[in-house]
């Protein structure tokens, strides 16, 4: 049986669509899928790590009846709405990235607050409890500028590569245009 499912790149517009022959999979990668919704999910009841950035998605309240989540990658997703992370509570989450989703700037998120809100909760956005809540997490690494925000960081940073501000809004969404073409 297969336990790590790798089809990320692939067009699944829905898990459902998967069926129910993957239901011993622990690992799943379904990043650029084109996902809009995690219907399906559930067939799946042995996930312990899902990784879903770069897609469409913004109801995570399928992610609830799996009891062995512990990693989720939301990168890049559309997630706006607090009440979507905070189901993420429920589970015993021991990594989550929100990188790049709308509800990084929506009243109520910190970096703290998620911590609190998931006590299980060991890294988000790949940083751990106590990094710095006023923007940690935001900056991104891109080695095709000469800009860094504040600093040059060059020298800390990957060779020939500087630190920049985290994209904007148009910036993300010809990102997901390019992905869809």
């Amino acid at each position: 049986f297969i336990v790590d499912l790798k089809l990320s790149g692939s067009r699944i517009p829905e898990i459902r669509d998967l069926g129910t022959s993957f239901s011993r999979v622990q690992v799943l990668w379904l990043c650029r899928c084109g996902l809009v919704e995690l219907d399906g999910i559930g067939s799946m009841p042995l996930l312990q790590e899902l990784y879903l950035s770069f897609n469409e998605l913004k109801d995570l309240s399928a992610l609830m009846v799996l009891d062995e989540l512990a990693v989720v990658d939301l990168e890049a997703n559309c997630i706006q709405d607090f009440k979507e992370v905070e189901t993420l509570s429920l589970l015993s989450l021991r990594e989550l990235t929100l990188t790049d989703n709308l509800v990084q700037r929506t009243p109520g998120y910190s970096r703290s607050a998620m911590f609190k809100l998931i006590p299980s909760l060991q890294l988000l956005d790949d940083l751990p409890p106590g990094a710095d809540d006023s923007g940690a997490g935001a900056l991104m690494y891109d080695d095709s500028t000469e800009m860094v925000s504040g600093t040059d960081r060059t020298e800390g940073s990957e060779p020939g590569g500087t630190w920049r501000d985290e994209p904007d809004e148009n910036e993300l969404i010809i990102e997901r245009l390019k992905q869809q073409a």
